[in-house]
């Protein structure tokens, strides 16, 4: 609330008032418009009293004080409003002091303050001891008010704080199950690397059995000639691992990657064959995928070498 912190305020002093007639309270107040204004009440305006409660009654005192409060509220059969303030111990006793105030006096009192243009920062009664209790405090509301601003402020950080954490958190998660994403992947590729080495080690080892089959051959025409058209015939995926020629029958052994079917037809299409099965059942080698065979060849005798 503007204004309830001024520096200073000017002070009021009211000892009676015409509740009936509130302009001579509007032109006392209005050189204060806009400004803050402390209203000191004494006088018969206000009614004084002194309460004496024991002190074991502890927290249960303002309970007390309002219940007596109650009962002469009830006596003058209208609203009041109260001001207390402790005053003194003496022995085992607590005395308070009191001010009573209708409730409607104090209404049109503050309405004569609001409609002058001023501003009350505090509502006072002086008892006869010369002590202040305070009826309406705009400091304090101005407290409250602070206090809820901040507050409010504060929440307001503290939810700002928790949405950044709660982003990068989810971005560590995002970045965590990318990175595992791409661990995968590098596994899986090292895995097909190592196929794939596998496999031209294979290969490499397949071709070198078949050159010192050719060299051991060199000294036989004829078998030479069947062995290079026996390569020729085979397909790009099939290798050669052994071949025993007998007469009119040959038989090999090898490994194919691709289906052994297409090995055997492509060795019975050739015109230099009678006939082309399986020796024994096919073997699958699931480490390196090849299917292991061995065949036998029944060599035509027109074509042989």
């Amino acid at each position: 609330m503007p204004g309830l912190r001024a520096a200073s305020a000017r002070v009021v002093e009211i000892t009676e008032i015409d509740l009936e007639d509130l302009t001579g309270l509007r032109q006392r107040l209005s050189g204060s418009r806009s400004g803050p204004v402390t209203l000191r009440l004494a006088g018969a305006l206000v009614l004084f009293k002194s309460q004496s409660i024991p002190r074991k009654a502890g927290r249960k005192a303002r309970k007390v004080l309002d219940l007596r409060a109650s009962a002469i509220e009830e006596g003058l059969g209208e609203p009041i409003a109260v001001a207390t303030r402790a005053m003194r111990r003496t022995g085992q006793e607590r005395t308070y002091s009191q001010a009573i105030l209708r409730r409607s006096d104090l209404d049109q009192i503050l309405t004569a303050v609001t409609t002058s243009g001023a501003m009350v920062r505090q509502v006072v009664a002086v008892d006869p001891e010369g002590a202040e209790l305070v009826f309406v405090d705009g400091r304090a509301r101005a407290d409250r008010g602070a206090w809820l601003w901040w507050s409010l402020g504060a929440l307001c950080l503290l939810a700002v704080l928790l949405w950044k954490l709660w982003t990068l958190e989810a971005r560590e998660g995002w970045y965590l199950a990318a990175l595992q994403a791409a661990e995968r992947n590098a596994t899986s590729a090292q895995a097909a690397l190592e196929t794939a080495m596998a496999a031209s080690e294979t290969t490499e080892e397949a071709q070198a059995e078949v050159d010192a089959l050719l060299a051991a051959l060199d000294g036989d025409r004829g078998a030479v000639r069947t062995l290079a058209r026996l390569t020729e015939a085979l397909p790009r995926q099939a290798w050669l691992q052994s071949i025993d020629l007998r007469s009119s029958q040959l038989t090999i052994s090898g490994s194919t990657s691709g289906p052994v079917q297409e090995v055997i037809d492509a060795l019975d299409r050739v015109d230099w064959t009678a006939s082309v099965g399986l020796d024994r059942p096919v073997v699958l080698d699931r480490v390196r995928q090849q299917s292991n065979f061995d065949l036998t060849l029944d060599l035509a005798r027109k074509s042989l070498p």
